[in-house]
This record gives C-alpha cells, structure tokens and sequence, in this order.
C-alpha cells in the first residue's frame, strides 16, 4: 500500500470511527429515553402483579352471588312446595342440608379463585421480569454494535499502520533474496 494509500484509508478509519462513537452516543440515548418511559411500567406491573382490588373483589361477588341465587332458588323450591302441601316434614332437615352444601361449594369456589389470584399474581411478575429482559436486550444491542464496529475499526487501523507498503515490501524481497542468495 503506497504512502498516500495509507494517509486515505487512515482518514476513512477515522470517519467511520467517529460514525461508529456518533451511533453508540445515538444508541445509548435511545436506551435512555426507552427505559425513561417503558421500565417503570414494567416496574409497576411487577410491583403491583395481577388483579386490582376491584377486579378480585368483582370476581368474588359474582361468584358468591351466582351461588347464592342458584341455593336460595332451591330453597324457595321447597318452601313453596311444603306452602302447597301442607307437610312441612323434612323441609327444615332439607334446608339445612342445602344449607351445607352451599357453605361446601362456596368455599371450593372462592378457593379456586385464590388460586386464580395467586396464579396472575405470579405471571404478572414473570411478565414484567420478561419485559424488563427483553428491553435490557433491546436497548443494548444497538449500543454493542457500535461499540464493536468502533473497536474493530480500531484494530484495522493498527493492522494497516503496520504493514509495510509496496516499495518496503519490493526493498525487503530483494533484501530477503540477497541474504538467502549469498548463502
């Protein structure tokens, strides 16, 4: 490589580096304005996971409230049937007996839904931990490449100041044959 060959390719170099250090400076302050406005939602979500009070407290109601109707139907059923007979007989044991049985499903019900509770509590964490991730990974991998391509840059550059040009390269040929020729 001539002289004049070197001084041009050292100037592109030094373009593209400065390009590369613009890029990184580019990249981290869209990082910065990414996790300005998208980690702390990530960050509320984990921090407050699942169902609101609200929503859990809707879910519960409409469960109890479903069973509820569905129990106090069946006793109107039998009250209004011992109404119409005129026998009473059994109507207190059978009352009782629903009585139970709606005690029974109403806590399989909202244990369910506990369960459900602990469940998006749970995955709402998981998500916001993803999140975060993926931002992390988002964010930095713009910022890595140019942090690369600028170190890399820097490696040509040095390769490029060390090797020899052609008139050294025809001088050290004709040095080498010398040398080994003289033996």
């Amino acid at each position: 490589m001539a002289r004049g060959d070197k001084a041009t390719y050292n100037q592109q170099q030094q373009q593209a580096f400065g390009q590369a250090q613009q890029a990184a400076k580019q990249g981290y302050q869209n990082q910065q304005n990414l996790y300005g406005s998208v980690a702390p939602m990530y960050q509320a979500e984990y921090n407050d996971p699942g169902y609101s009070d609200a929503e859990k407290q809707a879910m519960t109601q409409a469960t109890t409230g479903s069973l509820a109707g569905a129990f106090g139907a069946a006793r109107r059923r039998l009250q209004n049937q011992a109404a119409r007979t005129g026998n009473a007989a059994g109507a207190n044991a059978a009352e009782e007996e629903l009585g139970l049985e709606q005690g029974r499903q109403n806590a399989q019900a909202l244990g369910s839904l506990q369960g459900q509770f602990g469940n998006a509590r749970i995955s709402g964490q998981q998500n916001a931990m993803s999140g975060l991730g993926n931002l992390y990974g988002a964010t930095t991998q713009g910022l890595d490449a140019a942090m690369n391509n600028g170190a890399n840059l820097v490696a040509t550059q040095g390769r490029v100041a060390t090797t020899p040009g052609f008139w050294a390269q025809v001088l050290q040929h004709g040095l080498d044959s010398l040398v080994g020729g003289g033996r």
